[in-house]
């Protein structure tokens, strides 16, 4: 995962600020390497690419069998519109909002590619809220949570999503508001989606030991 370092000193994180296109090229040289990883789909619909954890959280026949057990299934039941943009997802070891002095656990961004279309880009931290080492439980909740999220906004009018950009702030909830940020109708429909997703795999009470109380929305 050394190759990470140089790339998060180049390139910060940003939650609402664009991109400068230099970043963007550098993003796009991370995203679309070649790396350890685990693929579905193709054929009718494009493909949802998941990056293998480093092996002290995973090994990559375990991480298969989560993979195909948890984020699969949830794939399948995704609205077609998600399912026509590639999704690349990355694991990180922290993605960090130096400007606004925010850490978050996952963020996805779309991206239109000249002669391939769209992208969903995806990073999810492998350390987690203390810079530990993350469960394969928490970084698989997050994952969906991300592709969840996608879908909400692909389902949701333009409308609504102009309106929620303009009148909600999410790096100010994030620093200052975590409940009201849990809240907001995107994070709650993705915890949920996320938190059934791992029961096809673990209890409840076990999955809740890893990612909190309150990602459990019904």
């Amino acid at each position: 995962m050394s190759e990470y370092k140089d790339f998060y000193k180049k390139i910060q994180f940003s939650l609402q600020d664009k991109y400068t296109p230099t970043d963007l090229i550098g993003l796009a040289a991370v995203m679309h390497e070649n790396f350890p990883h685990v693929e579905y789909g193709g054929g009718r619909y494009k493909k949802l690419i998941i990056e293998n954890p480093p092996q002290n959280i995973s090994k990559p026949n375990e991480w298969q069998d989560l993979v195909q057990t948890i984020v699969f299934p949830e794939w399948d039941s995704f609205h077609p519109k998600t399912k026509q943009s590639e999704i690349i997802v990355r694991l990180v070891p922290t993605i960090w909002d130096i400007k606004k002095g925010v850490r978050v656990a996952g963020n996805g961004m779309n991206i239109n590619i000249p002669g391939k279309g769209p992208e969903c880009w995806i990073r999810v931290a492998f350390l987690d809220g203390n810079q530990d080492v993350a469960s394969k439980e928490l970084i698989l909740f997050n994952i969906v949570h991300e592709i969840a999220e996608m879908d909400y906004w692909v389902k949701t009018s333009p409308d609504e999503t102009k309106k929620h950009l303009q009148t909600v702030n999410e790096a100010d909830l994030l620093a200052n508001d975590l409940d009201q940020y849990h809240n907001l109708a995107d994070e709650k429909i993705a915890n949920g989606r996320a938190f059934r997703a791992l029961q096809r795999k673990w209890p409840s009470e076990h999955i809740r030991s890893f990612v909190g109380s309150q990602q459990e929305i019904t």
